[in-house]
Parts: structure tokens; sequence; C-alpha cells
């Protein structure tokens, strides 16, 4: 013991597992392909919470990836070969455009020093045109043309439909419009 019983309370208590608090739906579809959607009989370190297994199946429902019964789709085969998040994923293989492909590595790579506090995508997709020497925008244009093969035609969709990829991206997180100025989430 490297520390006197004084300065065990200063110590910070144990993290918990990765598992129990992160995103589950690449594990969930990784797992799909294997032939099942349960988390119950694989040797975790940690199982993955119960719940949290349940919100990664239904998000890969909601994207078309598995069926009514749990299945593995075809469409969920293509969005398993892609290696990116299965949302990303489903932007670029549902709509082919080589926006797709652009604004899911703009995602992917903004929490590793993207534009400082934008929040809206297609001004961060203008950037990128932009300053193609940027050290972002080059990382970005290299996933995006990692990512184009498996676009289906690879079009260019105009820059004021960049909302319409985030749909592909998060169909959970769409609100619809109650029509008294309300919105209420899907």
């Amino acid at each position: 013991r490297l520390w006197t019983e004084a300065e065990d309370r200063l110590l910070a208590p144990s993290a918990k597992p990765e598992i129990e608090e992160a995103d589950l739906t690449p594990t969930a579809l990784a797992v799909a392909t294997w032939g099942t959607t349960s988390a119950e009989g694989l040797p975790w370190l940690t199982p993955p919470p119960a719940a949290n297994w349940g919100v990664a199946l239904e998000v890969l429902r909601l994207l078309g990836a598995l069926d009514r019964a749990g299945r593995l789709t075809d469409h969920g085969r293509n969005l398993a070969r892609v290696p990116v998040h299965p949302r990303y994923a489903n932007m670029i293989c549902r709509t082919g455009a080589s926006t797709s492909c652009l604004a899911a590595a703009a995602l992917e790579e903004l929490p590793n020093g993207g534009p400082r506090r934008e929040t809206d995508l297609r001004r961060v997709l203008d950037l990128v045109r932009e300053r193609p020497n940027d050290r972002f925008s080059h990382r970005v244009r290299t996933l995006a043309a990692r990512w184009a093969r498996h676009a289906a035609d690879g079009r260019d969709l105009p820059a004021d439909r960049v909302g319409e990829l985030l749909c592909f991206a998060f169909p959970d997180r769409i609100a619809h419009n109650r029509g008294n100025g309300t919105f209420q989430m899907t």
C-alpha cells in the first residue's frame, strides 16, 4: 500500500463502467450481425443495463436495421459494413449523397477540434468547403472519402437540405408540430 488510510479518503471513487453510460447502438448492431439481439448469455465484463440495451435496439428498429421480430434486415447488414455509428451509416446508405458523407464525418469530428461553438451543421459544412487546407476540414474530407464508397450514387445535395439528412440519422429526435405553437417529440 503506497498511501496512508487518511489519504485513502482523498482518492477519487472508482468510475462507473463505460457500458453503463455509453450509447450501445453500435454494440447492439454488432451483436445483431452475430445472429442475436439478446445481451444475455454473452461474456460481458459488465453486462449492459437492460434499459440502455432496449433503447439501442429501438434505435436500430427506427433506422430499419432490425425488423419487428428483432432480426437483422438487409439494410442492417449494409449499416454494419459502414465503419461509423449506425445513425450516420443510415444517413449515408439511405441518401447516397456525398453531402451525407461530409455531414457524418463533420459530426464525428466536431468533438475532436471542430469549429468552436458552431451548432449549425450547414455552417460547419460551409467551413469545410471554404477552408480545404484546415486541419479539421482535412480530417472531415478524409473520413468522408473513406465512407463514400458506401453511398449509393455520390450525388450532391444542396446545403439547405442538410436538415433532411439529420432526419435519417436521428428519427427518434424529430418533433411533430401540434399546430398551436407547441411540438411533441416522437
